[in-house]
């Protein structure tokens, strides 16, 4: 009886243990489809971490976090030949907390977002435009943006500059566009989105290919 019990205990145990908690690409278990990460055909969870591959003109380096085969947790990687680098926690397939972000075409920045709504931004645009602003309830900036000594000072998603009246907000949609209109008097003279971020969905459908899960 007592071998019996033993032998369950060891198959139990080598069962529990035939998904590591931890893995690092390239790994001949791993792969990656239908933006699905799955160890043995499976979905996976728990932590990948990204080899440095230095033969390759691109290389990501970091981890990333899943649960049952999707973003979930810290992830935290950075591409030094880009000149990329990315940390985020997502929750239920949300962002939550901060997020940094660096890239040469986007800029450099530190975010801060509630149950995925974008609350704080604060960093530089590759054109000097430096911003330090918060966002109500409703998506209005509030804050400064400031370029070549020139300021707009945001409150309530308004920001007056002599004759013009700038307008600033988040997209109602997405939420992840950040949306400029300008006026003179109640003419509408310009309007421009911006899209401030990658999202979770970016993340998995775009970036996740390219650390090595193949």
């Amino acid at each position: 009886m007592k071998r019996l019990l033993l032998m369950m205990i060891c198959t139990l145990g080598i069962l529990s243990c035939g998904v590591p908690k931890e893995v690092t690409v390239p790994d001949k278990h791993l792969n990656y489809k239908d933006s699905i990460v799955l160890y043995n055909e499976k979905p996976y969870t728990g932590k990948v971490k990204l080899k440095k591959i230095a033969e390759k003109e691109q290389f990501e380096e970091g981890y990333i976090s899943v649960k049952d085969g999707k973003l979930e947790g810290i992830t935290d990687f950075k591409n030094d030949a880009a000149k990329t680098h990315f940390k985020f926690d997502v929750k239920s397939g949300k962002f939550n907390g901060e997020y940094i972000l660096k890239h040469p075409l986007i800029g450099d920045f530190v975010m801060n977002f509630e149950n995925g709504e974008l609350k704080e931004l604060k960093g530089k645009f590759p054109n000097d435009i430096n911003q330090d602003l918060i966002f109500d309830k409703d998506g209005n900036v509030n804050g400064l943006i400031e370029q070549g000594g020139e300021q707009l000072d945001f409150q309530g998603g308004v920001a007056v500059k002599d004759t013009l009246k700038v307008k600033m907000f988040l997209d109602t949609e997405t939420k992840q566009k950040l949306v400029t209109e300008v006026y003179e008097g109640d003419k509408l003279m310009a309007r421009e989105e911006n899209i401030l971020l990658f999202t979770v969905k970016d993340f998995t459908e775009e970036l996740l290919p390219v650390t090595g899960l193949q």
